[in-house]
């Protein structure tokens, strides 16, 4: 048999970044950037109290940011319901005057004003539509033969 080769012994690798020492020689660990101070938050939060027509039941409350866009609201509703199709989403009350159709539009374009996270506004948004059809049922679901 031939001799077995030799491996040679790996390198530690070693940090670029040496911390600083103070006086007394101990280690000090500073961060590596500098954070803002003194530039207030512009994110408005306002909680959608969620009525789903002639359900009282299935009403939810949620609590987002008044850039959130009206489709990232819709997949919320659909997560919560399954499948569904013709959503229609009112501001208030459930009126032609007040729906919410372009789904490309955040809340703050809508009308909706935020406020604080701690203590945000309430905005009711009412909302129907009808449960999702199946296009083409499976003809194994149709057969009824015992």
């Amino acid at each position: 048999m031939p001799p077995k080769k030799k491996k040679g012994k790996q390198k530690k690798s070693q940090s670029k970044v040496k911390p600083a020492k103070n006086e007394g020689g101990e280690k000090i660990f500073a961060p590596s950037f500098s954070p803002v101070i003194g530039i207030p938050s512009s994110e408005e939060w306002v909680k959608l109290e969620m009525k789903l027509m002639d359900w009282e039941y299935m009403d939810f409350d949620i609590t987002v940011r008044t850039d959130t866009y009206l489709f990232a609201i819709k997949k919320i509703i659909e997560k919560k319901h399954g499948r569904i199709t013709d959503l229609k989403m009112c501001r208030h009350s459930f009126q032609e005057t007040n729906e919410l159709n372009d789904i490309m539009r955040t809340l703050k374009e809508c009308g909706v004003e935020g406020g604080a996270k701690e203590n945000p506004p309430t905005v009711r948004i009412c909302y129907d539509f009808k449960v999702a059809d199946f296009a083409a049922p499976e003809p194994i679901l149709l057969s009824w033969s015992c």
